[in-house]
């Protein structure tokens, strides 16, 4: 046996990991060392010595960084189980920390599965939990609903086809759709809808989501889901505005591109991503199988609702297989992530050429990419998804230079567990976002904080109370529960459980006149009222919940808001504070989508919301979206907010 390999085994005895470690960069040694000395041969009793000295030496050296290495993915991996970060940091305080399996007991998660990259390579997968109430641990190799995240790697599959030429991105579908066509119609008729329209979800095509279906029950045919005929749960998949004019997530798009799919290759979609996508990325766990057959739902978590009551019958059977039909891991995942980080800097293209991932990437409408989310400024750029089914709760995120994390949960609370690791990972591994806020407490230059008890109007039927319990004071918004606030200086208070800060705003008598709350980078103000206007507030508010009708100012508001973002001129005066903050952020881009909409044809009431604001169901010619309108009572606008409209099924 060489004596370089024999200095690694006496080096660590202990640990085949770091054994096996040692062995690879001997080998390179070797390679290297043969080279210098092409005379060496073990009988030379000098120089194998030398030789055997220098093994030692450096397996040592070896050693030592492999041990490092390990404990500090330990210490990593304790930090997670041990001590979840909040949302904010307190300086000078202690931080609340909590561990996993609290959290998970609070949430009612039964099980948890976490795979971190780190600079393109897996740094650590761990299982927490069990699979089912007194069941098995979760394992890196259990099984999970991967949920929407089905879809960036459906389109991975997809975007192979399109660098071979089998598909044109930016062609009409109908043009490769030959067992099923997507059906003409008003929009259609004025813009075709392409792959990449449905793949970044600007494709005008109905059906956001999917409710699945009970194990057991009927499944319909993909032919079946498309038209919308039973067994089908859901109405047909139909082009409802027209293609290219806005973001509208679709999972029914994705259900048109899985019959291109199938129409081009002649072959079932899930065999197909297996042969380009799966197995070239070792995704060896993983299946796009609905049902699952037996030797794979053994291996699979349970599904749990929000009160962490096992889920009756089961995970949902998702026949909708490029949307929502994949089961997974949270180390498979991370290989796909990690294929894509390869593929982007040009050291793979065993799926995609750097080419084409770039192209998967490239942010159009809302930051989607094709398939896949994209934020984050250069150079951290990063791609995520995340996934919500019955009973499960998924998440992936990748830096395009590397790093990761994926989280998979059997618990519909898994977000806000989920959170809570994202940001302990974030923080131990430095990354540009997601991290902690950290605050500092200050008292310099404060008012008594006495003086800012009372009540705040944030617009016509919000509300905010403050108040002090012994030496604590809390803020409690209309319909939420309290928060507690600490003071930061210059009669500005931070929120230490939501990232939200709080300015006060004082008369020269020394009276509070309101407040500016800064959150996400948006600014909202309220103004100090009394206890008249207070119980004014809220019986005008419950008068209009039990009696709901339209504003007789909401509709002439809602028309005169599109003409003047149509015409680019806007009268900011007549908007509250965070209206004309929006608008004005984003009014190139409202002017363009309503142009592009065309003009309005009909406006139909539709209720009232639990805030107050009248709801809105508006149809342009180009397309339907929901409207929220809230007047300010004054001719002006308190709050307004527009969806594109899409019947949502789950």
């Amino acid at each position: 046996m060489p004596v370089r390999q024999i200095a690694a085994r006496i080096c660590d005895s202990s640990s085949r990991l770091r054994y096996i470690a040692n062995r690879v960069v001997a080998f390179r040694l070797r390679r290297r060392e043969s080279a210098v000395h092409p005379v060496f041969r073990p009988h030379h009793r000098r120089n194998s010595l030398n030789c055997f000295a220098q093994a030692v030496l450096f397996s040592s050296l070896t050693c030592s960084f492999a041990v490092a290495a390990e404990e500090t993915v330990a210490a990593r991996i304790s930090h997670v189980q041990h001590t979840l970060l909040p949302a904010v940091i307190v300086d000078g305080q202690p931080t609340q920390t909590s561990t996993l399996a609290d959290r998970m007991r609070e949430l009612h998660v039964p099980g948890v599965s976490i795979a971190v990259i780190r600079n393109g390579r897996l740094d650590w997968a761990r299982g927490f939990g069990v699979t089912r109430r007194g069941g098995s641990a979760v394992i890196p190799a259990t099984l999970f609903q991967a949920c929407s995240i089905s879809k960036p790697v459906s389109a991975m599959a997809m975007l192979t086809l399109a660098q071979r030429g089998k598909l044109d991105l930016d062609k009409d579908v109908n043009a490769y759709l030959t067992s099923w066509k997507l059906p003409s119609n008003e929009f259609t008729n004025k813009t075709k809808v392409t792959l990449r329209e449905l793949l970044n979800h600007t494709g005008g095509v109905s059906i956001a989501g999917f409710r699945g279906y009970v194990s057991g029950s009927p499944l319909p045919t993909l032919a079946q889901m498309l038209d919308g005929e039973q067994p089908a749960n859901t109405p047909p998949i139909r082009v409802d505005m027209v293609p290219g004019i806005g973001f509208r997530y679709s999972g029914g798009g994705f259900l048109v591109a899985q019959q291109m799919v199938e129409d081009v290759t002649r072959r079932p979609f899930a065999q197909f991503v297996r042969d380009t996508v799966l197995r070239p990325t070792g995704m060896t766990s993983s299946a796009y199988e609905q049902p699952l057959s037996k030797a794979r739902a053994s291996r699979s978590a349970v599904a749990y609702d929000v009160h962490g009551a096992e889920i009756a019958g089961g995970a949902q059977v998702h026949p909708e297989l490029a949307p929502a039909g994949l089961w997974t891991t949270a180390t498979d995942l991370a290989r796909w992530a990690i294929e894509l980080q390869q593929a982007l800097s040009g050291r793979s293209d065993r799926v995609l050429t750097q080419a084409m991932a770039k192209e998967m990437v490239s942010p159009g409408l809302q930051s989607w990419g094709l398939g896949i989310s994209v934020g984050g400024a250069p150079p951290h750029r990063y791609f995520t998804h995340s996934g919500v089914g019955n009973g499960f709760r998924t998440f992936l995120l990748a830096y395009e230079e590397g790093d990761g994390i994926v989280v998979l949960a059997n618990g519909d609370n898994g977000q806000f567990l989920r959170s809570a690791i994202v940001r302990t990972v974030a923080h131990d591994y430095g990354w540009p976002d997601f991290q902690p806020v950290e605050r500092h407490i200050s008292h310099n230059q404060m008012h008594d904080p006495s003086s800012i008890e009372g009540s705040y109007q944030l617009n016509r039927y919000t509300t905010m109370t403050i108040t002090q319990d012994g030496s604590k004071l809390y803020a409690q918004r209309s319909g939420q529960q309290r928060v507690e606030i600490l003071p930061e200086g210059r009669d500005r208070y931070f929120c230490p459980v939501v990232d939200v800060e709080f300015a006060f705003e004082f008369a020269e008598d020394g009276k509070v006149r309101g407040f500016t709350s800064l959150q996400n980078g948006h600014s909202e103000y309220a103004k100090a009222i009394d206890g008249a206007r207070m119980q004014l507030i809220t019986e005008s508010l419950a008068r209009r919940q039990k009696d709901p009708a339209a504003d007789p100012e909401s509709e002439p508001l809602l028309r005169r808001y599109v003409e003047q973002l149509r015409s680019s001129s806007v009268n900011y005066g007549k908007f509250s504070v965070p209206v004309a903050q929006m608008t004005r952020q984003r009014q190139p881009e409202f002017s363009e989508l309503f142009n592009r909409l065309g003009d309005i044809r009909t406006v139909t009431f539709a209720g009232v919301s639990s805030g107050g604001e009248d709801l809105f169901d508006v149809r342009f010619d180009n397309g339907s979206m929901r409207w929220t309108m809230l007047p300010d009572g004054n001719g002006g606008i308190d709050d307004v907010g527009f969806t594109f409209l899409m019947k949502v099924v789950g």
